[in-house]
């Protein structure tokens, strides 16, 4: 069975805590590459303890600063940059881009742009730019 690596943006939403259950079951199969989260960051960490990523971003500066201090060596990102980040990893296999809002959408064209598999599951990033979605994925062939 071949690993595959796997970011999940809003890892602490109910779509996101959900696919970390799917892949705790299922840990021959993914390895949790990259995390984010908005504003739980308590739930963040205790995601970072138990999947360790290489990468994580967060939403809030009150999070950054927590996260940092507990976890001085991890690749930390910030904000929707970070979010942007995250699209953009090259290790990436599989991206589930599960945020809120069309923050997401930066980071999915990043995704698709590298060729990576997207699981959206967010209507809002197809709502305001599903156009430019479609188009970018035939072109990518992500």
């Amino acid at each position: 069975v071949i690993l595959k690596n796997i970011t999940i943006l809003g890892s602490t939403g109910s779509i996101g805590t959900n696919a970390l259950e799917v892949i705790r079951n299922k840990k021959e199969n993914f390895r949790v590459l990259a995390l984010s989260g908005n504003k739980n960051y308590r739930l963040l960490m205790e995601q970072i303890e138990e999947f360790r990523p290489k990468y994580v971003s967060i939403g809030t500066k009150e999070g950054y600063d927590e996260i940092i201090k507990k976890y001085p060596k991890l690749e930390l990102y910030f904000g929707d940059a970070g979010l942007k980040k995250l699209g953009a990893l090259d290790e990436t296999d599989i991206i589930l881009t599960a945020v809120s809002g069309a923050v997401g959408i930066e980071a999915t064209i990043e995704a698709i742009k590298k060729e990576k598999r997207i699981a959206l599951a967010n209507k809002e990033t197809m709502v305001a730019a599903g156009d430019l979605i479609n188009n970018m994925l035939k072109e990518y062939k992500a």
